[in-house]
């Protein structure tokens, strides 16, 4: 509990930090005065006073180098605060990956229980918008501006972010969480896809042949996976086509706008919701039990507790929030190549984490064909960064 309401602070106040930069003041100052402070005394730098400011208000600290000329001392001993900025990129892929974990084992723990995947995903994108509500009503974070609610490009996203969420949420409770994320793992075919269309843009052919190891290591490991079900195999892919939808027009929207990522996330979850709430009706209409039957049924299995089956549904969707609030803080901080393998690696922790803790029987099949479709994920990222860069220097 303690741990929870820690993360509920800290990770809007990351955000605020991050993306909401406030003006070139006091404080800022300070800040680079303490800097300026705990850098070794023979050493002489020019130092950014507010590097995330734009260039016309940025200033320049200049220690003027010693009488006499000559070239100015090398830096030197340790650095307290170019230390701790060296912590802030791993501090933020380590608390992605434990938020990210923690809530595909909660997530699924929960649905064991309560057997409703579109209500349970709609409930999470309910408890993720009253948390950005919040954060917007005590300015813990900034507003964004009014012309973004509602706004078609806003509701496109946000109906690719409530579908994906609900298809996700059905994939794995049709199956298991490794086996979701190894059919996961074909997203970036789907990304491919969906950029050719919107930008009209071909990547290099090297580029496409590293989606081959991909597909054939899914579908290897998909033929003898003992979790297999047709329902939780299609709607993963449904779920890889609408997240590549909302990645591109979300990046379409980022780019041709003034709003920060997080405010961004913050309105598509909200949309999302509005899209998704409408099917909680339908899953309760077929439902196969009457609701009453399924939540006391739930509640036995929460050692009898409601409260603790509360607990549990108002969790899954903090962590399903804060984990891609986190995800776009360590993602503004790296380069492209990093985030190809820090993507990668967290399906791996993932699907390690879930065969741990819900013994999970995996084939050789299936563990021999899940390596070669992520390390095929892998190799695509870096090719393709690869040869962004060589497009980049030929222009």
């Amino acid at each position: 509990m303690r741990a929870c309401a820690c993360l509920l602070i800290i990770v809007p106040l990351l955000g605020a930090t991050q993306f909401s930069p406030s003006p070139l003041d006091s404080n800022t100052i300070g800040s680079a005065r303490w800097k300026r402070w705990t850098e070794p005394k023979d050493s002489v730098v020019a130092h950014r006073v507010a590097p995330h400011l734009s260039p016309e208000l940025n200033v320049d600290v200049v220690v003027i180098p010693p009488r006499g000329g000559g070239a100015p001392p090398q830096k030197k001993g340790f650095c307290p605060y170019h230390f701790v900025l060296s912590l802030k990129t791993p501090f933020y892929f380590g608390l992605w990956y434990a938020l990210n974990v923690y809530y595909n084992i909660v997530n699924k723990k929960l649905m064991n229980r309560l057997p409703l995947p579109v209500t349970l995903g709609t409930i999470q994108l309910l408890v993720g918008s009253i948390y950005v509500y919040f954060s917007w009503m005590t300015n813990i974070r900034s507003r964004p501006d009014a012309k973004f609610h509602g706004d078609s490009a806003v509701r496109s996203v946000g109906m690719y972010h409530g579908l994906g969420q609900i298809f996700s949420m059905v994939s794995m409770n049709a199956g298991s969480i490794s086996f979701t994320h190894i059919v996961k793992a074909l997203e970036p075919f789907f990304s491919a896809g969906v950029s050719a269309v919107v930008f009209k843009k071909l990547m290099n052919p090297v580029v496409y042949s590293t989606l081959i190891p991909v597909v054939s290591g899914v579908g290897i490991a998909c033929l003898k996976d003992l979790s297999f079900t047709w329902l939780g195999f299609v709607t993963a892919l449904g779920s890889n086509a609408v997240f590549a939808c909302r990645a591109v027009f979300s990046k379409m929207i980022l780019t041709s706008s003034n709003i920060s990522a997080p405010n961004l996330y913050g309105l598509v979850t909200i949309e999302a919701f509005k899209f998704a709430l409408p099917l909680v009706l339908l899953e309760l209409f077929f439902s196969p039990a009457p609701l009453t039957s399924m939540w006391d049924d739930a509640v036995s299995a929460s050692d009898g507790s409601t409260l603790a089956l509360f607990k549990s549904i108002v969790f899954s969707g903090l962590f399903h929030y804060l984990n891609n609030e986190v995800m776009y803080l360590a993602l503004n901080n790296v380069h492209p190549v990093t985030l190809a393998v820090g993507n990668t690696m967290k399906r791996v922790f993932i699907i390690v984490a879930s065969v741990l803790v819900f013994q999970t029987q995996v084939s050789t099949t299936t563990a021999v064909g899940s390596t070669i479709g992520i390390l095929g994920v892998l190799l695509y990222s870096l090719t393709k960064q690869h040869y962004e860069k060589l497009e980049a220097i030929g222009k």
